[in-house]
């Protein structure tokens, strides 16, 4: 890969931009949790480096690749959170599914490949 492959991230940076480190702490750990459970990565990284979910969101942030900001609402802070919880849950949801699909054509092709092959 390029140079792509950062030790760190500059939280400096992070917070000139989104001046709310609870903002910031929220949606880092949840876009690594959405790593984690199989979303590709907004950024090129060498996969064999020692870079970890929570890694790899901070420079997504850091590089602008997600926003974070406070919208204006007549909803409390928890349901507001809760609301947010629930549209990064469906995101991961349709990109797990999608995922399946896509592992199960590549198995029916294969067994077709393998069919093939034995006859």
């Amino acid at each position: 890969m390029s140079e792509q492959n950062f030790p760190t991230s500059s939280l400096h940076e992070i917070f000139k931009k989104v001046q709310n480190r609870f903002l910031v702490t929220s949606a880092v750990s949840k876009r690594a949790r959405q790593i984690k459970e199989g979303a590709k990565p907004m950024i090129d990284y060498d996969p064999d480096s020692p870079l970890g979910y929570v890694d790899i969101a901070l420079k997504e942030l850091e590089l602008g690749k997600y926003d974070i900001f406070i919208q204006k609402s007549d909803q409390n802070e928890q349901d507001i959170l809760e609301e947010m919880n629930e549209s990064l849950d469906r995101d991961i949801e349709r990109e797990s599914e999608s995922e399946l699909n896509e592992s199960k054509e590549k198995k029916g092709r294969d067994k077709a490949r393998d069919k093939s092959k034995t006859s």
